[in-house]
């Protein structure tokens, strides 16, 4: 390329050097009179120290642009670091949470009860996370790191860490870390999973770990989780909360799903017996009709914390759906037995948007235990509350509760003497991320 430059530039140099003389023989005027043969030979000269500059240049720089290729090239040859397991993985989980503080006043408040502290800790009566009345609680922070399984063969995890009141009402497992009461930290799930590939069924998932119980429509905790700010008695006392072992689930059908658990006592991570619990649930829809969908669990096993030999049965049913565009429904029924003990309760749910972020929930339930009050209690739990989002991410709630027992004792009064009636007043702010 340069060599043909600097014959092109020789070549018209040259040229316009004998142009005068060959015009001048023609009889034209001479172009270039003004400039000398020797003025024409020196530009010349310049021209081809010039190109002989412009040549080093392109040389140097085809050496560096050869040496950078090299370079590349065995850079491209090296071996390439892994993606760590870690990093893969946080690739694919989804990080979640939630905060949530309450309030709870009861309108019989101000009654000293011989042998409690004051007249506020644990004064409602046969309630869950809001025990304590006229004061702030710090009902639950969770934060939950989730893999869902997605195809045949994939692999996930869930692990969600609690702390506040829920935790340490909800981590009752007196052999692994203090028992209820002890600790408000609550690893509420820790589990890993598998999408095994099943012939009959396309699929199997196999999870083994910690996880929440797919028992009962309410789950134990705050409003975030609820339709309701406080939970009903079949939540507090007549169904499990987690469940430690091992869950088979499978698909029946586009509607139909099963499952089977092999797991230690309720809420018990170290078993305390040698004897384990067998959980099989269907779950049936959605299906068109009232775009419902029915769970139904049975459960049989050991009594955790009960001599060896002692078990304990259970059958849970919940049905949930649409009545209408903006109205929900739920049912949830539950019957137990086990040694000196038999329960059974049923729920009613309503709820309805009543504006563009606003909602308005309804509870009827009714429950009865022989394992709780002086001679056993047979409650009726009438609920509305009002929720409000403040924002996207951010919801507040009122509720409203009266507790009524057929069973003398089981509430008290503003003296705290016995009482068969219990009215509160109950709020929850939450905030998701």
């Amino acid at each position: 390329m340069t060599r043909f430059i600097r014959a092109a530039a020789v070549a018209t140099v040259t040229a316009v050097g004998t142009a005068p003389a060959l015009a001048e023989d023609a009889g034209a005027p001479r172009p270039l009179d003004s400039a000398s043969k020797e003025e024409i030979l020196d530009y010349a000269r310049s021209l081809e120290r010039r190109l002989t500059d412009i040549e080093r240049r392109l040389a140097e720089r085809d050496e560096r642009e050869e040496e950078s290729g090299t370079l590349a090239r065995a850079i491209d040859t090296l071996p390439r670091a892994k993606e760590s397991a870690l990093a893969s993985a946080a690739a694919l989980m989804t990080l979640s949470g939630r905060v949530e503080f309450g309030y709870s006043f009861n309108f019989r408040h101000g009654g000293a009860v011989r042998g409690r502290r004051g007249d506020t800790l644990d004064y409602n009566q046969l309630r869950g996370p809001d025990a304590d009345e006229n004061g702030f609680s710090f009902t639950e922070l969770e934060l939950v790191a989730d893999r869902p399984l997605d195809a045949v063969g994939s692999t996930g995890f869930r692990a969600a860490a609690d702390y506040g009141v829920v935790a340490r009402q909800a981590d009752p497992d007196p052999n692994f870390d203090g028992g209820g009461g002890a600790n408000a930290f609550d690893m509420r799930e820790a589990s890993i999973s598998w999408r095994a590939p099943f012939t009959p069924t396309d699929h199997v998932d196999v999870t083994v770990g910690k996880y929440r119980t797919p028992i009962g429509f309410e789950t134990f905790g705050g409003y975030g989780l609820n339709w309701l700010v406080t939970r009903n008695p079949i939540a507090v006392f007549g169904t499990p909360t987690t469940h430690t072992g091992l869950r088979l689930t499978a698909p029946l059908s586009e509607t139909a799903s099963t499952s089977l658990h092999v797991v230690n006592g309720w809420e018990e991570v170290r078993d305390s017996t040698d004897g384990k619990n067998v959980i099989w649930g269907v779950t049936l829809g959605k299906y068109d009709w009232l775009d419902s969908t029915v769970n139904f669990h049975v459960s049989y096993g050991s009594v955790e914390g009960a001599p060896q030999g002692d078990k304990r049965s259970l059958a849970c049913a919940t049905w949930t759906g649409l009545l209408a565009t903006d109205l929900e429904f739920a049912l949830d029924a539950v019957v137990g037995r086990q040694p000196d003990r038999s329960w059974h309760g049923a729920a009613a749910y309503l709820r309805t948007r009543v504006g563009a972020k606003t909602t308005l929930a309804g509870r009827l339930g009714w429950y009865a235990d022989e394992a709780l009050g002086t001679d056993g209690a047979r409650i009726v739990d009438l609920t509305a509350a009002l929720a409000h989002e403040i924002a996207d991410d951010l919801t507040i709630a009122l509720e409203y509760r009266h507790d009524f027992s057929r069973s003398a004792g089981t509430y008290l009064d503003s003296d705290g003497d016995p009482s068969r009636h219990q009215d509160t007043l109950s709020a929850a702010v939450v905030f998701r991320f």
